[in-house]
């Protein structure tokens, strides 16, 4: 369905982590399939998951969706997060040639602790920021190298369990690259 053009979104985490999510999603992103993420929670007692949509303007739902489809997206069940490449947020694209550098900078807030901050690259960790005690708000910036075409992320995660007893995490939709 995702290769035929037929999905708005990818939901992950619904209700809660596993990493076979990451490896399905991350499978569709390098074989090309430009799919944001998404999330949420169908049952009110299984998870607080939630997908954040930057309209870049005041709510109304025609915007909202527009947002989720370009995939202008975070999705969490705490921590906000935001990433920027090259000033660009998730679902842009950024055009460079093979091996040039890529300004980075993820942000995030949180009422629970975060204890890893991560940039991903084609699914690989190419950058990360771990902090064994916890961080309720700080940014890591970076340079990617940009070998090849492909898609740029953050992800945040934590040992602290959110009011669901699931564990703190959030994701971004890819910046293109």
């Amino acid at each position: 369905a995702a290769a035929l053009g037929r999905l708005d979104a990818f939901n992950l985490f619904d209700p809660d982590w596993m990493d076979p999510e990451y490896d399905i999603y991350y499978r569709m992103l390098n074989a090309g399939i430009r799919l944001p993420a998404s999330t949420g929670s169908d049952w009110f007692i299984s998870s607080a998951n939630r997908v954040y949509a930057s309209t870049g303007g005041p709510f109304d739902y025609e915007s909202w969706l527009d947002a989720l489809k370009k995939g202008r997206t975070f999705i969490t069940n705490g921590p906000a997060l935001l990433l920027t490449v090259q000033a660009e947020g998730p679902g842009s694209e950024v055009a460079v040639r093979p091996g040039e550098l890529l300004s980075t900078l993820v942000t995030w807030k949180s009422h629970y602790p975060v204890t890893r901050a991560e940039v991903l690259f084609n699914g690989k960790v190419v950058a990360q920021n771990s902090m064994p005690e916890g961080s309720t708000e700080g940014h890591l910036e970076t340079e990617v190298v940009a070998p090849s075409d492909g898609w740029i992320a953050a992800r945040l995660s934590s040992n602290a369990r959110d009011s669901f007893s699931q564990p703190v995490f959030a994701h971004t939709s890819p910046v293109y690259v």
